[in-house]
C-alpha cells in the first residue's frame, strides 16, 4: 500500500518534494494558501526569488549551510536535464568582484579564472573599472516562473493533487486542517511553508523558526 503524504506549501521546495514522492509511489496532496498564479504577479515567494544556484559566490560562511547548498546544487545539476523545466535553468557560471580568501576556499576544485577589465566587460556587458574579479565556472541560475510552473505540471502528471487557496490551521505529524476544505490525514506531513510558517508549524518543526 502506497504511503499518503500531505505537503504544506506549493513553492519550489514543496512541489519538488511532491514530485519526487509521487515518482516513488506515494499519494501526495499539497495544500497552498495562495491562489494558483505562475506569473510575474504571482503571490508566492518562489516566484519572486532571484533564482540563483550559486553555492560558491552566495555562501554565507556557515559550514553546515554551505554543505547543504552544495548538495542542493548537485541535485539541480543531476535532475534538470530532460525535465519539463530544463529550459528555465542555466549553468553559465558567475562573476565576482574582489574575491576574498574565504571564497577561494569555498570554491574547492571549481575553477576560478581571473578577469581583467576587458574580460569583465565581455562577460557582463558592464563597462566599469574593476580592480580584481574572477569567473566561477558552473554556478547557475533558474527562472522562477518557468521552473515553478514546470515542476507543478510534472507533479500533476504524476498524480499529485495540489489544492490552492487552502489556508492551513492545525498541524500534527499525521494530519493537517485546512480552513477551506477540512481535515486531511496521512502517514506523513511535510512542511514547506517558507516565510509563512505559523506558530503551530514552528512548534511541530522547530527548524522552521
Amino acid at each position: 500500500m502506497s504511503k499518503r503524504v500531505i505537503i504544506v506549501g506549493a513553492g519550489v521546495i514543496g512541489l519538488f518534494c511532491a514530485l519526487r514522492l509521487a515518482k516513488s509511489g506515494a499519494q501526495v496532496v499539497v495544500l497552498e494558501g495562495e491562489r494558483e498564479d505562475f506569473s510575474v504577479y504571482g503571490p508566492t515567494a518562489s516566484l519572486a526569488a532571484a533564482g540563483m544556484l550559486a553555492p560558491i559566490s552566495e555562501a554565507t560562511g556557515d559550514a553546515d549551510e554551505h554543505k547543504l547548498a552544495l548538495e542542493s546544487f548537485e541535485i539541480w545539476k543531476r535532475l534538470t536535464p530532460g525535465s519539463l523545466w530544463e529550459d528555465g535553468v542555466r549553468f553559465d557560471g558567475a562573476v565576482v568582484i574582489s574575491p576574498d580568501e574565504a571564497l577561494r576556499a569555498r570554491a574547492g576544485s571549481r575553477k576560478l579564472t581571473p578577469l581583467n577589465a576587458a574580460q569583465w566587460k565581455k562577460r557582463t556587458g558592464i563597462d566599469a573599472r574593476i580592480d580584481t574579479g574572477v569567473f566561477i565556472e558552473d554556478e547557475g541560475v533558474a527562472d522562477p516562473i518557468r521552473v515553478l510552473s514546470g515542476i507543478a505540471m510534472d507533479a500533476r502528471r504524476h498524480g499529485v493533487q495540489t489544492l490552492f487557496a487552502n489556508d492551513v490551521g492545525e498541524v500534527t505529524g499525521n494530519s493537517v486542517e485546512s480552513f477551506d476544505t477540512g481535515m486531511y490525514e496521512a502517514d506523513a506531513v511535510l512542511l514547506a511553508p517558507g516565510a509563512w510558517a505559523s506558530a503551530a508549524m514552528c512548534e511541530l518543526a522547530p527548524a522552521l523558526k
